[in-house]
């Protein structure tokens, strides 16, 4: 009798686990329902919410910031009334820098889905100069919805970089420049890919990214004798990314000068100087340091 009742209760058992399993598995799927959990912005830091009635849009960088120069940033939309994350947003950004005798922007991509993501988004903004108190970042976001626009205004806090990572200049053919460092962002000792943007500007609002160009790339270490390191390859636009690229080497840690030439196609010199015994450092430059 004993083993009867253990053999019952074992099949109930067994049973109950089975049907568990199989509504897991064969649950409704359906995309549309499921509201997406923000651990999709896992290793990313809430930087700022943007809202009105209807959507919230949240900001997000890697180092809980933005700051002068390259920004990376993502972006996730929330429907107020539906608690649902859009997995579908139209998105567009427009960032104004409000100074106290007018008002400029800056070069800025895109924003699109993140790979292998279903609610979130990304694109960059180069900020040229941080806010203070009298002047200010305004950020407008876009989002179209079924033929119609949803649009939110805020400030967002620009900081200053604390190594010089753009450069704004007028070029020897009177043309103004924007040149933002990308890569490294987390140098190493030995040798690493160097990218950068390079922006023209067409007028206060309108910026056009420059292809054809090349960077000459000559790193030193002005507190060790302003020592070069070996190995360093010149920028060159490479048209799949969009940007810059090429390697800078560092033997060591510490502060690197990472001094830059930039010709144009008919290797003509726009900014920069090469550095000698009676030259230090060219004008045109970035900055590292770990």
């Amino acid at each position: 009798m004993k083993n009867i009742q253990k053999s019952y209760i074992y099949t109930l058992a067994t049973a109950f686990l089975f049907s568990l399993f199989f509504i897991s598995c064969n649950g409704d799927n359906n995309d549309d329902e499921i509201i997406y959990p923000t651990d999709e912005t896992s290793g990313l830091t809430k930087i700022q919410e943007l809202s009105n009635d209807t959507y919230t849009f949240s900001l997000y960088t890697k180092k809980g910031i933005l700051s002068t120069g390259y920004n990376e940033i993502y972006l996730q939309v929330k429907n107020k009334t539906t608690g649902e994350f859009e997995k579908n947003a139209s998105l567009t950004w427009n960032p104004i820098m409000h100074m106290t005798s007018k008002s400029h922007s800056c070069p800025y991509s895109s924003i699109e889905k993140v790979t292998d993501k279903q609610t979130l988004y990304k694109g960059f903004i180069i900020f040229q100069m941080a806010s203070n108190d009298s002047e200010y970042w305004e950020l407008t976001l876009n989002n179209t919805i079924g033929g119609q626009n949803v649009q939110v205004s805020d400030k967002v806090n620009v900081t200053n970089a604390t190594k010089k990572r753009v450069q704004v200049f007028n070029g020897t053919d009177n043309v103004r420049y924007v040149l933002a460092m990308v890569e490294p962002s987390s140098p190493i000792v030995g040798l690493n890919i160097l990218t950068a943007y390079l922006y023209k500007m067409q007028d206060m609002n309108t910026f056009v990214p420059i292809n054809g160009y090349k960077i000459k790339v000559d790193p030193r270490m002005p507190s060790m004798g302003n020592h070069s390191s070996p190995n360093n390859i010149d920028m060159v636009y490479t048209g799949s990314t969009g940007f810059y690229q090429g390697k800078v080497s560092f033997t060591m840690t510490g502060y690197w000068k990472i001094n830059l030439i930039l010709l144009n196609q008919n290797d003509q010199v726009i900014k920069g100087e090469a550095v000698t015994e009676n030259q230090d450092s060219s004008s045109l430059y970035f900055e590292t340091e770990f």
